[in-house]
C-alpha cells in the first residue's frame, strides 16, 4: 500500500480564531457582512506560509490535517513545577481556530475545504521561552484504507 504524501509548514504568532461575519444594517437598509481585520490578516498569513513552503493544490480527493498550537508559557507560571508542552483548555476553541486554517488553504490545498475528512488539532502551552506558533502538516490522500461494510448487499435502489 502506497503511503499518503505529507507537508508540514510553520505559521509564526497566535492564532485568529475564525469568527461569523459581522452583519452590518446601513441606513438605507442594505445589510452588508464583513470579517474582523485581524482575522484577514491572519488567513494571509495562513496562505504565505503554505505557498512558501511548497503545498500542492488538490482539486478532488480525501486530505487531512494535523494542527499543532503553540502558545507562550505565561511569565507568572514557576518553571520547574509545570510540565513542557501542558495542553491549553481556555479560549480560543480548537475547531474555530482549525477552521481558520482549512478556510485560508482553499484554493492553495484544495478546492473546498470540505476535502479535509479528517483532522487534528491540540493546543499547547509551550517551553519556557517558547515562542508562539502553528505547527501544520497537510496528508494528501486517505490516512487508512477505508472499509467496506460487510453483509450490506449492494442495491441499485439505494443511494449508499
Amino acid at each position: 500500500m502506497e503511503l499518503p504524501s505529507t507537508i508540514e509548514f510553520v505559521i509564526p504568532g497566535t492564532p485568529h480564531p475564525w469568527r461569523a461575519p459581522q452583519v452590518v444594517t446601513l441606513k438605507n437598509g442594505q445589510r452588508i457582512a464583513h470579517k474582523e481585520k485581524a482575522e484577514l490578516q491572519w488567513k494571509d498569513t495562513v496562505r504565505a506560509e503554505a505557498r512558501a513552503a511548497g503545498v500542492k493544490y488538490q482539486d478532488d480527493g480525501p486530505m487531512g490535517t494535523y494542527v499543532l498550537v503553540v502558545y507562550p508559557r505565561p511569565r507568572s507560571w514557576p518553571k520547574k513545577t509545570r510540565l513542557t508542552r501542558e495542553p491549553k483548555i481556555t479560549r480560543p476553541d480548537s475547531d474555530n481556530i482549525l477552521k481558520g486554517i482549512q478556510d485560508a488553504l482553499q484554493g492553495i490545498a484544495c478546492r473546498d475545504d470540505g476535502q479535509f475528512y479528517s483532522s487534528h488539532i491540540e493546543r499547547v502551552w509551550g517551553e519556557p521561552g517558547e515562542s508562539a506558533h502553528v505547527l501544520v502538516r497537510i496528508v494528501y490522500g486517505p490516512l487508512w484504507p477505508i472499509p467496506q461494510p460487510s453483509g450490506i448487499e449492494k442495491d441499485a435502489n439505494r443511494p449508499f
